[in-house]
């Protein structure tokens, strides 16, 4: 015959195993363990872990949400990047989404203007 209280307080100290874990750990049935648990009042779920999210650009913990950034110079620096112009050598901030789609097409000159791009093709075109 089992221990009860020895049930209930491995329950109470792993708060994390579920009821199989604990059947396992003494060899008995779950459903065994379930109703030593509800006749003593004592909770059956396993509480679940919470997931840790770090921070995508300082890789740190963050400690609320599901953010995938920390607000401000982390989202800032992660969503645009810095990088000089092709023709003035000016450096420009671009998204982050832009350069990719960019590189994608193969395009490897990136302009920080308008201006800048219709400049560079009338040199090259001369």
């Amino acid at each position: 015959m089992i221990d009860t209280s020895a049930v209930i307080e491995h329950r109470l100290e792993n708060r994390y195993d579920t009821l199989e874990e604990i059947g396992n750990t003494f060899q008995i049935s779950t459903s065994y363990v379930h109703d030593i648990l509800t006749k003593h009042n004592v909770y059956t779920k396993a509480l679940r872990k919470n997931k840790a999210s770090y921070c995508k650009n300082c890789s740190s913990l963050i400690e609320k949400g599901d953010t995938k950034f920390h607000q401000g110079k982390c989202r800032f620096d992660y969503f645009r990047i810095r990088i000089p112009c092709t023709n003035c050598t000016i450096p420009f901030f671009i998204r982050r989404g832009r350069l990719v789609e960019k590189k994608r097409r193969g395009q490897t000159k990136i302009y920080c203007s308008r201006h800048c791009y219709e400049r560079a093709r009338t040199v090259n075109s001369k």
